[in-house]
């Protein structure tokens, strides 16, 4: 192989078996740590700073933060949680996740007051119209 080449055929042929074994962890491990101008790591910090992060599901395009910030990887766009005031979820073709069930999952400790007062601040809360009237300041 070029002496210039990013890859070597080994390291094709792994990502290879992690893609069609669609193992996300192991192909995102392999990943040169540049992509473009910023690496995904870099790009991840830019959009919720230094906090713990993890995919929602594995193999799943969706990364939330210890804080509750969740974003589309793909897109580098974040999504809105839904809000009831005893749970918070996440849609997902068509499925509802609960992030408390996440937060046990990661270790991470959950207070639901402060993810929804850390959410709603920088508006990244759905809040149906039910519930409006208990953020109206």
């Amino acid at each position: 192989m070029d002496k210039d080449a990013i890859l070597s055929e080994e390291e094709i042929h792994q990502m290879e078996v992690a893609i069609y074994n669609d193992d996300t962890e192991t192909l995102l491990s392999l990943l040169p740590d540049t992509v473009g101008e910023n690496s995904f790591q870099e790009q991840v910090k830019e959009l919720i700073g230094e906090a713990e992060w993890t995919y929602v599901l594995p193999a799943s395009e969706y990364i939330i933060s210890s804080k509750g910030d969740v974003f589309h990887s793909k897109h580098k766009r974040l999504i809105k949680l839904n809000y009831s005031p005893v749970k918070m979820a996440l849609g997902i073709k068509g499925k509802y996740y609960n992030i408390k069930d996440i937060f046990e999952r990661e270790g991470w400790e959950y207070n639901h007051k402060e993810v929804t007062d850390y959410l709603y601040k920088n508006n990244r809360l759905f809040i149906p119209r039910l519930y409006k009237h208990l953020f109206s300041e």
